[in-house]
């Protein structure tokens, strides 16, 4: 029954794409469950799942030359019966839970297979989304004539009914700790990625205004955090801290847009390569909330990578160490960003945004529920801030 213990969502945060690139991947490297999802692919593909006598299936594939990370690759060789030679083609497949398209990111990653060797009509694109959306336009472009083909998937739909067809795999049924697992991976989708409602419709005008002012009420409080805790003696001057939307835009745009919303206050200033930086803390809501340190250099925050851009960003080891080591994600517009890790009760319950499930909505209509809330948060934040801020460039 939802609801119950599931060992899954102890073990990894159910809303990180990670976790859930992992366990798919580990389930497609038993044969007759690849061959299963293989047989969920759209007919015009062209993928001969019956015919598959060998696959090797990766996660976190690094491309060679750009050192683009593919969520997921799966490499395939086929036999067709009456056919000498055998058949290879490789499946991409980028996990869109949360996470926006990087531009160029899906061309990136065909263009890197190509370069292995893989001729275009032998490369298959899997884009995989909650609800089966389409990338971005500068993510894969699609009007160029000479590109992989695509595949759109969902959880919701593709992924459930997969995991269902593939308890009643021979393979399946003689192992119970395998079948276990997908039993308990299936409920944990439902669980915690795909409501059984639409959410949009709650959505009126007051409830947008009861998501601006539980932002608005964080900022304060973490500014004031800022202010008696740290040592940024620049916290004081006008438009230090600022929204990433006005509130007429946000209660237009909120929560249909796929724009992230929150806000950055600037904590340090510095010179970096003999360029203006400032590290800032941000807050961003997109469908649930995280926090962290960002980086602006020379008037942009793409510079954050640090694999990328290594040898800009070397002298901030010390900060991008302490980050690691605090469990924080580096990214491309971020040096480090986490989930909000509470102790989950009744008074103090992190907020589905976007998804406003009915505890969600029930926290942010509580005084006393959302005051506790934000006061864990706080908590929180200072508890990281305590080992960041001795790592900030002076």
């Amino acid at each position: 029954m939802y609801g119950q213990y599931n060992i899954l969502s102890e073990i990894e945060s159910p809303y990180s794409e990670a976790f859930h690139s992992n366990m798919l991947a580990s389930l497609l490297k038993e044969p007759q469950i690849l061959q299963a999802f293989l047989e969920h692919l759209p007919e015009n593909i062209g993928i001969p799942s019956k015919d598959l006598i060998d696959a090797t299936v990766d996660t976190e594939f690094v491309c060679p030359e750009s050192q683009n990370r593919i969520d997921i690759l799966i490499r395939l060789k086929f036999k067709p019966s009456g056919q000498t030679t055998p058949l290879y083609k490789a499946i991409i497949l980028e996990n869109k839970i949360y996470a926006k398209d990087q531009p160029q990111q899906l061309d990136n990653y065909f263009a890197a297979l190509k370069g292995l060797g893989y001729p275009v009509k032998d490369i298959l694109l899997v884009y995989l989304t909650l609800e089966g959306n389409a990338p971005s336009a500068d993510s894969f472009c699609t009007a160029k004539k000479e590109n992989a083909s695509l595949a759109q998937l969902s959880y919701q739909e593709h992924i459930i009914s997969f995991l269902k067809s593939s308890l009643t795999l021979d393979t399946v049924k003689q192992s119970s700790r395998l079948k276990n697992t997908i039993e308990s991976y299936k409920e944990l989708l439902v669980e915690y990625l795909l409501p059984s409602y639409d959410t949009s419709s709650r959505y009126d005008t007051s409830t947008k205004e009861l998501v601006w002012e539980f932002v608005n009420e964080l900022e304060t409080r973490v500014l004031s955090l800022l202010k008696e805790n740290y040592n940024f003696p620049d916290l004081d001057k006008p438009n230090d801290s600022f929204l990433t939307c006005e509130k007429e835009k946000f209660l237009s745009f909120f929560p249909e847009s796929l724009r992230s919303f929150g806000f950055n206050v600037p904590l340090k200033k510095f010179t970096l390569n003999n360029k203006d930086a400032t590290i800032y803390f941000c807050i961003e809501i997109e469908d649930f909330i995280y926090f962290g340190l960002s980086l602006q250099y020379d008037g942009d925050f793409s510079y954050c990578d640090s694999k990328k851009n290594h040898e800009l960003l070397k002298g901030l080891s010390p900060l991008l160490d302490a980050l690691f080591k605090e469990g924080f994600y580096n990214h491309s517009n971020w040096l480090g960003w986490k989930y909000f890790n509470l102790k989950i009760t009744e008074d103090k319950y992190v907020p589905k945004l976007k998804l406003l499930d009915d505890k969600s909505l029930a926290t942010l209509q509580d005084g006393a529920k959302r005051a506790a809330l934000i006061k864990a948060m706080i908590d929180n934040i200072d508890s990281h801030l305590c080992a960041l801020e001795p790592r900030l460039p002076y």
